[in-house]
């Protein structure tokens, strides 16, 4: 999965516009609930240093909310790794170069949005 169709997909099946919040960064795109402003997903460009690579290249990545569960079993899969300027337990980095299975950036995308939701028993 690339950046532009992870704007896509977010936009069409969750409504959210990106937010660039940054000035000086006009790369960073946040994508918050319309009813409680949550952050689920977050779009940066950084460089693979900051994920722990060797390379200075950039990449384009994307942090999600995730069960601590999945977080650790994803960690060993080619293109995820610990959330890169986030909570590591609660969040984590998936590179949007192709390394990442589109499958599971679409599961953690729906997980985000899940754990990031208003709880029924908050709307009263």
């Amino acid at each position: 999965m690339n950046r532009a169709k992870l704007v896509d997909l977010i936009t069409n099946q969750y409504g959210a516009e990106p937010e660039y919040l940054f000035r000086d960064d006009p790369y960073t795109a946040v994508f918050r609930h319309g009813n409680n402003r949550k952050w689920f997903a977050i779009i940066m460009r950084i460089t693979k240093d900051k994920l722990g690579l060797r390379e200075p290249e950039l990449v384009d990545v994307v942090n999600f909310k995730a069960d601590p569960f999945f977080i650790g079993s994803l960690l060993g899969t080619p293109g995820f790794f610990p959330a890169y300027h986030m909570n590591k337990t609660h969040w984590i980095t998936a590179a949007l170069n192709g390394s990442a299975s589109d499958e599971d950036i679409l599961m953690l995308l729906d997980m985000s949005f899940d754990l990031t939701a208003v709880k029924a028993n908050a709307r009263k």
